[in-house]
This record gives C-alpha cells, sequence and structure tokens, in this order.
C-alpha cells in the first residue's frame, strides 16, 4: 500500500485500458450508488485505493457513532472483465479542485482512463410511469457521436457550457478537468420523478445498465431489476386505486399538466410512507 498525495493505492493492477465511472452517494433515485452496488454484486472486482476524506468535509456531514467520526468513503473499484473502474463517492464541502484533480491523476496514472462517465439521477416533473431518458453532457461533439452508437434512442444529447457567471457542477467540473488532459468524458444523467427521488427509482437503475451493457460488454441478467421495476410499479398502482389524491396528482403529471406545491408535498409524502411501509 502506497500514498500519493490524497490516494492511497491499495494495489497496483497494472491496468492497460478502462473507463472511468464516477458514481456519487447523493443523487436522486440513489442511481448513482445503485448502480456500483449493482456492479460489484454482479462482476469480478477488485478494491484499487481510496481518497482520504481529510480537509474535503465539515464536521456537520460527518457520522458520529460512538464518538467515532465516520468520514465519507471515496473509493476506487477495477472490473478487468468489463475494463472498467468505478469511483464511488461523496461530493467534498470543500477543496473542489484538489478533490477533481485527484481523481484525474487515478485515472491517468492508475487507470489508463480513456473515457470518463460521471452518472446520477436528476429530480424530474414526469410520473414514474414515463419512459427513463439518458440525458448527457459531454465534452465535446466526438464524444456525443460516440455516445450515440450505443443509446440511439436517447431523447436528448446535447453538448453543454457551463453559463457565464454560473459556477458549474462537480460532474461539469469533472467533465471539464478531463477535457484539460485530453480525455473524453461525460456525464449521464437518468431523470427521476420527484416523488421516487428521496428513495430509489429501478427504471433509472435499469437505464444506465443496459447503456453500459452496451458499451461494455457485460452479460449479466437483469431480472432482479425487473421484478423490483414491477413490484414498485404494482405498489404504486394499487396505492392509485385507493387514494383519489395521489391518483390525480399522478394523472396530471402523465398528462404533463401543472401540480401544485401543495401536492406534490403530499405526493412525495404518500408515496415514500408507501415504499418505506412495503420494503
Amino acid at each position: 500500500m502506497s500514498k500519493k498525495n490524497h490516494f492511497i493505492l491499495h494495489e497496483d493492477y497494472m491496468i492497460p485500458r478502462s473507463t472511468l465511472i464516477t458514481c456519487w452517494s447523493e443523487d436522486a433515485g440513489s442511481v448513482g450508488e445503485c448502480t456500483s452496488q449493482y456492479l460489484k454484486d454482479n462482476l469480478k472486482s477488485y478494491h484499487m485505493g481510496n481518497i482520504e476524506p481529510n480537509g474535503y468535509y465539515t464536521m456537520d456531514g460527518v457520522e458520529v457513532d460512538r464518538d467515532i467520526a465516520r468520514f465519507p468513503e471515496n473509493t476506487f473499484t477495477y472490473y478487468p472483465d468489463a475494463e472498467l473502474v468505478v469511483f464511488e463517492g461523496t461530493p467534498p464541502d470543500h477543496q473542489w479542485f484538489s478533490f477533481v484533480q485527484t481523481i484525474m491523476d487515478v485515472a491517468q496514472k492508475h487507470c489508463n482512463a480513456s473515457q470518463i462517465y460521471t452518472l446520477g439521477g436528476m429530480i424530474s416533473i414526469a410520473a414514474h410511469t414515463a419512459p427513463r431518458e439518458l440525458l448527457t453532457v459531454a465534452s465535446s461533439p466526438e464524444m456525443l457521436h460516440k455516445l450515440k452508437q450505443y443509446d440511439p434512442i436517447t431523447r436528448e444529447i446535447d453538448y453543454y457550457q457551463t453559463p457565464p457567471g454560473h459556477r458549474p457542477t462537480i460532474n461539469a467540473y469533472l467533465v471539464w478537468a478531463a477535457q484539460q488532459r485530453n480525455i473524453e468524458a461525460a456525464c449521464l444523467w437518468l431523470p427521476v420523478p420527484f416523488y421516487l427521488a428521496p428513495d430509489k427509482d429501478p427504471q433509472a437503475l435499469r437505464r444506465i445498465l443496459d447503456f453500459l451493457t452496451l458499451r461494455h460488454n457485460f452479460n449479466l441478467d437483469f431480472s432482479d431489476i425487473d421484478n423490483d421495476i414491477n413490484t414498485q410499479i404494482d405498489k404504486i398502482a394499487e396505492l392509485r386505486s385507493l387514494d383519489t389524491d395521489a391518483d390525480d396528482a399522478i394523472r396530471a403529471l402523465e398528462n404533463n399538466e401543472t401540480v401544485s406545491g401543495e401536492d406534490s408535498q403530499n405526493l412525495i409524502s404518500i408515496i415514500q410512507a408507501l415504499l418505506k411501509d412495503t420494503s
């Protein structure tokens, strides 16, 4: 084990080439976290190392258990059969530049990464019955063209630049940092219905895994995710048959109609209570 700046390398696997995927612990529908966990559960993997948390987080965001501070973990996992490295972490409170540059250093020096994807969920006003779409922000038009080869049915793929005077998100910053090092990069966003955002969205998870399957030739059985999707849909359908307010709100979303803030909040509470009670 060796330490290089903020990165602790547990094992150097001499990776010939790879794609690096970053998954954040804080996103709508837990898309990034669920994607990382699903890959760990179903593909052969090796722990490469981690970024030390020192200096990146405030104590307000640190969990304390029995007087022991538990800082967020930021880990790199190598999947040799898929030529993937997955970084799973928590966005830092401080020193974005140092944090992102550490990820870039690992991508270049230890992963030989030719592409970087940063993925996650984003809150959507669509109903859960709408198909999940994959929205992409890429580092160049050329990268967009390559992505379309693996996901031709994506509704919206567009080149993006942060507007002047606006601070970029950490995902946009990652794409910019990769661009500075001549590494192709893209943000992959999965819109998640707002009333599912605090929990999990198996439809969004299946959508991103479909893309990764095409891109990296996975050979996985997604029947367990399909079961989760059907179970969630059935639970909400049963709720709609019993709760006219919830049904009216979801029906309005399905018809692209406006739902009031109060009705939206009520829908979130009802759906989250349902999913929590039946989980």
